[in-house]
């Protein structure tokens, strides 16, 4: 019995243009880079995409490349979804047999997408507070922090920004966020929507509100390089804001008592300050959304 490789095969809507083990794509890419072309794999590493973590058992050259790209066409056809920046189809060889095990989207080239929240607590006498975190990790390890993440590749789909939001919330702040029934979040005609009604929970209060977006475009400062690669760990962040109702009156310190961090690998701290028009943010790009949050918070609350 032959060992188990991994293949990489990469589609350009609905065309295979490539097959070949993981060294084989770096020498094409290399290749390619030299003669000003575009390459494959090279912007998803960049990225931290994940395919570093690829190991094969086998790296001897498989002289059967042409017939699988041959095999995997009339597959990758009748697949039928495209992604903008092409394809990378996973093959599994066993012996003999090829076998398809991902098909994924390049969604996105080099730097990753992310979306952010400026969630607004506005108790029964009128205080308004913004609830945030402080970060336990690098870039600003220590400095107050949006609460916010990756929109990530889940199936063959990016993953909305209102999805990322619901996850993070909750594992940040244990604030759980719900949209209405019907209201499928994997099938949106947008992956930005610019206002979703939702249901807030926060310990047993119930709010009725809604995710309201500030901005699709903030672009990220230079404190988001890698300090290893050099290129950004975020280049692009949605930002959103909502307006949460809760009944009692309270002060920073006791309405941070209501959040609990349910992700404790990231090692967050739950930041709840009053909101006022600047506060600063370790990440340059989390002040332009707060900024841009606190005037649409004067504009909707006054």
């Amino acid at each position: 019995m032959k060992p188990v490789c991994e293949v990489l095969v990469f589609g350009y809507k609905g065309r295979v243009v490539f097959a070949g083990t993981y060294e084989e794509v770096l020498r094409y890419d290399a290749l390619a880079k030299a003669q000003g072309r575009s390459r494959l794999l090279t912007p998803l590493l960049e990225s931290g995409f994940g395919f570093e973590q690829v190991v094969f058992d086998v790296l001897d050259p498989d002289p059967q490349y042409a017939y699988l790209k041959h095999a995997i066409q009339e597959l990758y056809t009748n697949y039928g979804r495209f992604g903008d920046f092409g394809d990378v189809i996973r093959v599994l060889r066993l012996n003999n047999q090829y076998i398809v095990t991902t098909i994924a989207q390049k969604t996105f080239p080099k730097t990753a997408l992310a979306s952010d929240l400026v969630p607004f607590v506005v108790d029964d006498a009128g205080n308004c507070f913004v609830v945030a975190v402080r970060r336990g990790q690098d870039p600003g390890k220590g400095l107050p922090a949006l609460m916010g993440g990756f929109q990530t590749v889940k199936g063959h789909h990016l993953v909305s920004s209102i999805a990322c939001i619901i996850d993070e919330s909750w594992e940040e702040l244990g604030m759980k966020i719900s949209v209405k029934d019907g209201y499928d979040l994997e099938r949106l005609k947008t992956p930005f929507p610019k206002k979703v009604p939702v249901v807030v929970r926060i310990g047993d209060h119930v709010i009725k509100t809604v995710l309201l977006q500030i901005g699709p475009s903030y672009y990220t400062g230079s404190e988001e390089n890698n300090v290893t690669t050099g290129y950004k760990r975020v280049g692009i962040t949605t930002g959103y804001m909502t307006i949460i109702r809760l009944h009692g009156t309270y002060t920073a310190e006791s309405l941070a008592q209501h959040f609990v961090p349910q992700d404790l690998v990231e090692n967050n701290q739950v930041l709840v300050c009053t909101a006022r028009k600047r506060i600063a943010f370790g990440l340059s790009h989390h002040n332009q959304i707060y900024a841009d949050a606190y005037q649409m918070l004067q504009r909707l609350i006054g």
